[in-house]
């Protein structure tokens, strides 16, 4: 049987130590943060774009 390279032992995540979860939390929020960023910096293109069609650039 041929594993997936993404396949994830379920076993080993349940017995991770509690060291080293925090990480795996921090590297999620960062990602959130991430997201929310990104999310701005389109709002931003956009009104960068009003702007523009504004002024006629």
């Amino acid at each position: 049987m041929e594993v997936s390279r993404y396949h994830v032992d379920i076993s080993y995540l349940a017995s991770m130590n509690e060291t080293v979860k925090p990480y795996f939390n921090s590297i999620a929020g960062l990602a959130e943060k991430l997201d929310i960023l990104a999310d701005r910096a389109i709002d931003l293109a956009e009104i960068i774009k009003l702007l523009a069609d504004i002024l006629e650039i």
